[in-house]
């Protein structure tokens, strides 16, 4: 049995550069959408949220005062729970560490 080249009809490479477009358009408007930032790694002024123990920006964060100091907190929900014992949760970022 001998083997065929595929060619490919003319209406395939339409299709093809088609979805190449739609593609490209679907992913600009989502990159659009998706705040720039600077990866992680390269932030020194992230903060720790007391609750959860992730390193957050404070600028994006909820905040809560307690005893003339700033908490910041990844979520409203966070926030909620430090809300029930802030002297507790407060203690460990003092200590340096959450969990």
């Amino acid at each position: 049995m001998t083997k065929k080249n595929f060619t490919p009809h003319h209406h395939t490479k339409k299709k093809n550069a088609f979805t190449t477009l739609l593609g490209q358009a679907v992913r600009e408007a989502v990159l659009s959408e998706i705040p720039r930032r600077t990866p992680m790694a390269l932030e020194s002024n992230l903060v720790l949220d007391p609750v959860c123990g992730m390193r957050i920006d404070p600028n994006n964060a909820a905040t809560r005062k307690h005893e003339g100091m700033t908490y910041y907190f990844c979520s409203p929900g966070c926030a909620r729970q430090f809300d029930a014992d802030p002297h507790r949760l407060a203690h460990r970022v003092e200590k340096g560490h959450a969990h």
